[in-house]
């Protein structure tokens, strides 16, 4: 087993996260033994070595930004009164 970022769990465990011993009832079906459980309950993830297990709710917790499009630009209302009120000037 891996050793867990100890950083990363105590921020996990300040935001409310179950880190450790899996409960039974989660995740039935899958392997593993120990848990990352969010605060809502919602979302869980399971398996026997806790350093990925801390990694995933890390990435799930604090998602990177993702690199986006930049919008295309859109006339503004005040920008079309402004191009009304000079065409007519």
């Amino acid at each position: 087993m891996t050793r867990p970022s100890s950083e990363r769990l105590d921020w996990l465990a300040d935001a409310g996260w179950t880190i450790g011993e899996r409960h039974p009832l989660r995740r039935q079906g899958e392997p593993g033994a120990f848990m990352a459980l969010a605060p809502d309950g919602r979302w869980c993830v399971v398996g026997d070595d806790l350093a990925p297990l801390v990694e995933q709710a890390w990435d799930h917790q604090y998602p990177a930004p993702r690199p986006h499009a930049p919008r295309p630009a859109r006339p503004s209302l005040l920008g079309d009164l402004l191009s009304g009120l000079l065409r007519r000037a």
